[in-house]
């Protein structure tokens, strides 16, 4: 029988190197050991059965490109890639999955190919341009992901910033870009349960009407008209928008979107956010509130931040926009002490397919409920006529065209 014998070169580092122009890896395992460290001037080209050991420190100025059969790196080492030229690529005809990634400077960073990180990514002050591709952190440590000043930005449809997920703690998703002020218009999403799942980020830095550079995570295809909308929503930001997917498991949890003042105008301040509705290519309102934001530096200090407690993932692309409320009245004060005037608490709404009422107390007792637009409130609870004071209610209609909307505020009860 004829014996075929297979010869692999073995290249070991066990000190400082420095390999100038391209370090060319074509069918080599070379092994880098701890604390060893890998510098080269130029690219780092990884070609057929190439492949890294590694346990110490690459550190490259040009592209890294990843021509390999292989995943590069074996035996999933606990080594680290440093980026620290000036406006670098990964790039090459197959994805890389790195252990530690790191990019150390002001500096764009940009994806020709899908990027796995499995321990820590450290994008520290640089852009990470996404374009259409993806960059996965699967560490599910809420702080695997750092960043000092740095931000990643998505020019295309399909480029996300892709985080694993597993715990119900704050998983930040740092999106930017360098043609806003104040660059950040982050995300951070907290899961409401346990359950394993892959959440995707990205930002747009354009208006979303012009956007035909591809196709959404939900399949969503750009671009997406504001004509075609439900009639409460009078105008939608035209500056950025954002997609946030999730792309495996099932959990839920609260999304937030952050920005600024700036973001707005003395004619167009931002009250709700409207989602994409894939099935019949229309713009709807979701279920996002409005709060303040809470200061924090490492996003810019935002100063406004959309809130949903849960989104379905049935959709992915939203918009900061601004809407109708409803139209129903309600008085600020009602006295009901049986005089005849103003003793029951009434609130209307005209066209409404459907109605709630709900009426709280300060201690966030529910004193009233009702699904009846002319069942008022008698000032009475539990059978007694209830304390004078403030009291808040929350109204949520029904409307042809216009789908589920929502009121709050105060009533004051006087006796």
């Amino acid at each position: 029988m004829k014996k075929i014998i297979i010869l692999f070169l073995v290249i070991l580092v066990r000190q400082n190197i420095s390999a100038q122009t391209v370090f060319t890896n074509d069918d080599a395992i070379v092994h880098l050991d701890i604390n060893a460290q890998l510098y080269v001037e130029g690219d780092v080209l990884i070609e057929n059965t190439g492949v890294i050991e590694n346990q110490g420190t690459i550190s490259l100025e040009n592209d890294w490109i990843n021509n390999s059969l292989f995943n590069v790196f074996l035996n999933s080492l606990q080594g680290n890639v440093e980026l620290v030229g000036n406006n670098q690529n990964i790039t090459g005809i197959n994805p890389t999955k790195f252990y530690n990634l790191k990019s150390t400077n002001v500096a764009r960073k940009t994806l020709g190919v899908e990027t796995w990180v499995e321990n820590e990514l450290d994008i520290t002050n640089s852009e990470i341009v996404l374009n259409s591709n993806t960059i996965h952190l699967f560490n599910t440590d809420p702080a695997a992901l750092l960043w000092n000043g740095g931000f990643v930005s998505g020019d295309s449809l399909g480029g996300y910033l892709l985080r694993s997920v597993d715990r119900s703690q704050s998983y930040w998703f740092p999106v930017g870009n360098s043609n806003l002020a104040n660059f950040y218009r982050a995300v951070s999403f907290v899961p409401s349960s346990s359950d394993s799942s892959v959440i995707g980020v990205r930002l747009a830095e354009r208006d979303h009407e012009f956007d035909f550079s591809g196709v959404s995570a939900t399949g969503s295809v750009g671009p997406f008209p504001f004509a075609q909308r439900i009639s409460n929503i009078t105008e939608n930001n035209s500056n950025f928008y954002h997609n946030i997917a999730r792309f495996d498991g099932t959990a839920n949890g609260v999304s937030r979107i952050f920005y600024f003042n700036s973001d707005e105008s003395a004619a167009k301040k931002f009250n709700a956010v409207s989602e994409w509705d894939n099935g019949v290519s229309k713009w709807s309102v979701a279920n996002f509130e409005k709060n303040v934001a809470a200061l924090n530096a490492s996003i810019g200090n935002p100063e406004n931040v959309m809130k949903s407690q849960s989104l379905d993932f049935s959709n992915d692309v939203y918009v900061l926009s601004t809407k109708n409320e409803i139209d129903v009245v309600v008085p600020d004060i009602f006295s009901p002490n049986k005089d005849g005037v103003n003793d029951v608490l009434f609130a209307f709404s005209d066209k409404a397919l459907s109605f709630q009422m709900y009426i709280y107390n300060r201690w966030g007792e529910l004193v009233f409920e009702t699904k009846d637009q002319y069942e008022g409130w008698d000032g009475t609870f539990r059978g007694k006529d209830a304390q004078s004071g403030v009291y808040v209610y929350f109204i949520s209609v029904e409307l042809p065209e216009q789908g589920s909307i929502t009121k709050k505020g105060d009533i004051t009860l006087v006796r």
